[in-house]
Order: C-alpha cells, then structure tokens, then sequence
C-alpha cells in the first residue's frame, strides 16, 4: 500500500481532500481513483481511497506507533548534500531527533534566512524517508544553532561524543535516552572536547579509521540501534 504524508490528517478528514504535497505524489506515482492509501501526519495514521481531482475518504484512522530510538543526533552541519543523506539514513535507523551544530571548525554558515529554508528542506526529507521506511513519526530536525548552546540542553541523558582519538570505545547503554554528537571534518577542537567532557559527555571511538562526517553519523546511530 502506497504511503503519502500530510501535514494535519484532521484538515484532510474535514475537507476530503489531499493538501498540494500529497497531490503531488499522487500524481507522480500514478494513483488512480479507488486506489486504497496510507496518509500519516506523525500522529495519526489513516487508511484512506483516493477520489477524482485529489478527493479522498478516510476508512480507518489509528494512533500512530512511534517506533523511533530515544536517541539525539548532533552533527556539525556539512557543506553541500551530506546533510540531506544524513537525515535519510537517521530516519531509517529510527533517530527521534536531529539537530544539525556549528562547531569551531564547521565551514558551512548560512545566514538566518536560508539556514531555516534548509532546515524545512530536511525536514521535509526527513517525512519522504519515513515514509518510504513505513515509520508513522518522522524524526524532528531542529534549527541550526551553536554547538555550546546544545551541550546546555543535553541534561538527563546518555551523552556521547565522536572522537577518533578516544583512549577506547565506550559502549552505548540502552534504550535510556541518549544523545550522540559528531564533528565536522576534522573533528572536535581540543576546547569542545573539553568542554564535552566538562559537560559529563563520554567519548566514543567509532573504529580505527578517520571517518567522513556522513559516514560517522550513520556509524555512531547504529551503535545505538535495536532490531
């Protein structure tokens, strides 16, 4: 069954009709009328039949099931597309939030203006990727923001920081909720790995190589993840 994404399944429900992005979808893919479908908005999820001209009827609507890791992905943000496969592959993993940081040595700074239009971008990819994956709560991506104000609001939990140079690597603890973060390339400044461990943080060495900042993300949630 094909899976589409709506903002607000109620407003769907009311006016018996899909919103302009699931339209879209409908329209890429083909979907003819009487096609049977699954709408989900990360609350609800509703088995639905598609009408002419992007009508619909819900049949069955269901909480949703949030399956997703009590796990906070922190990453330096990087230049160009590594972001976006960072996001899609966290989503699959079942990260339940991702925060993208500035750090010392972070190269990419946009402006407050396209940082939230990346931000919406991503978090739009983030919804693509669970739906593709068939997981009812897409993660939450949050505003771009400096690394130190971050290491603030980590109070609580597992706290863990990629670092290639860590004396050994420590073994996450499960299913508390966590946070891991990862540097921009190049790593953590010796200051922010001070800071971290100040913070309480623990280091985790991820293997014996250097690895791309998309590649020790991807590397780091799956140290976490429960089958």
């Amino acid at each position: 069954m094909r899976r589409l994404f709506v903002e607000d399944l109620s407003e769907v429900e009311a006016s018996g009709a899909l919103p302009a992005n699931a339209k879209k979808h409908v329209k890429v893919l083909r979907l003819q009328a009487g096609t049977l479908v699954e709408l989900f908005d990360g609350t609800k999820v509703a088995q639905a039949t598609l009408g002419f001209d992007g009508a619909v009827t819900l049949e069955e609507v269901r909480n949703a099931e949030d399956r997703s890791l009590p796990l906070t992905l922190l990453c330096a943000l990087p230049k160009g597309p590594r972001a976006e496969q960072i996001v899609r592959m966290s989503t699959e993993l079942g990260v339940r939030e991702i925060a993208f940081v500035l750090s010392e040595r972070t190269i990419a700074r946009p402006d407050e203006r396209r940082a939230k239009k990346r931000i919406e971008r991503l978090q739009k990819i983030a919804q693509e990727a669970a739906r593709q994956c068939e997981r009812d709560v897409p993660p939450v991506v949050h505003p771009i923001l400096p690394l130190k104000e971050w290491l603030l609001r980590q109070e609580g939990t597992e706290r863990y920081f990629a670092y290639a140079r860590a004396d050994e690597a420590e073994a996450p603890i499960g299913p508390a909720p966590s946070s891991v973060a990862i540097g921009p390339e190049g790593g953590f400044s010796e200051s922010e790995v001070r800071r971290f461990e100040e913070a309480g943080w623990k280091a985790l060495r991820l293997g014996v190589n250097v690895l791309r900042v998309e590649t020790a993300a991807v590397c780091a949630v799956a140290r976490f993840f429960r089958p």
